[in-house]
């Protein structure tokens, strides 16, 4: 499978070899119950945490993505620096997709997907371990512009679909 840099999809094989690579981080997506949690708890990819979809990506005070202060807070006291490379994937595919796509918006450059998450990295041999990774040590995040381009809002839908009718 293709991999390069602009490549939004990363295989279990290109994650595998950068396994102990520091500026990769592997995050698992779950929705918001503790139900969701339990697939992480059973067998994850070594080295992944786990993070609830609205917990990380959402700012429930003010119904919206996180500000670009708010994000680059919340990244950086993961672990996550501007040039961390983050693979995402999640229990439901949206939630995977859901996180790329915000971190994509906020500005991140380096988001990535797995293809075929854990199933397929285990389909392929690989382990999944039960034992959480140790606590990340915050780094820095220096906030940047979102990407506004890559969302619409209401408001222009409307717009567009009363030009239609």
């Amino acid at each position: 499978m293709a991999t390069g840099k602009s490549s939004m999809l990363v295989d279990p094989a290109w994650l595998h070899r950068r396994r102990n690579d520091p500026k990769v981080k592997v995050i698992e997506i779950a929705g918001m119950g503790q139900e969701e949690m339990q697939t992480y708890k059973a067998g994850h990819i070594p080295g992944a945490v786990c993070w609830q979809w609205k917990d990380m990506l959402w700012d429930s005070h003010q119904r919206d993505f996180p500000t670009p202060e708010d994000f680059a807070r919340r990244c950086g006291a993961a672990g996550i620096s501007n040039d961390t490379t983050v693979v995402f994937y999640g229990e439901g595919v949206q939630f995977g997709f859901y996180a790329w796509w915000t971190f994509r918006y906020c500005g991140h450059r380096n988001a990535k997907m797995l293809d075929g998450t854990r199933y397929r990295w285990a389909a392929e041999g690989r382990p999944l371990v039960t034992e959480e990774p140790p606590a990340a040590s915050p780094v820095a995040y220096t906030p940047v512009k979102r990407v506004e381009r890559m969302r619409i809002h209401r408001d222009k839908v409307l717009a567009a679909s009363e030009r239609t009718q």
